[in-house]
């Protein structure tokens, strides 16, 4: 993905491609769904982007008790 954001293509120019980057990450950021600061809540992001998913994943897989719960993994 990154290495597209550098060049010139049919979706536009890298410089184009590389701003709207930019600002969707600034704006998952701005929202507060990149990192949850509420104490309360234990996710640790309620961003769908698997840059931040990857951290709420690797809380799950330490918090949860295999003994008693499964992980479901589905796409669509």
């Amino acid at each position: 993905m990154y290495e597209s954001l550098l060049i010139d293509d049919k979706s536009g120019a890298a410089s184009t491609k590389q701003e709207q980057h930019i600002k969707s990450n600034l704006s998952e950021w701005a929202r507060g769904w990149a990192l949850n600061t509420d104490i309360n809540d234990p996710s640790l992001t309620s961003s769908w982007k698997y840059e931040y998913s990857i951290f709420e994943l690797t809380r799950l897989l330490k918090t949860i008790d295999f003994e008693k719960e499964t992980i479901l993994f589905y796409g669509w």
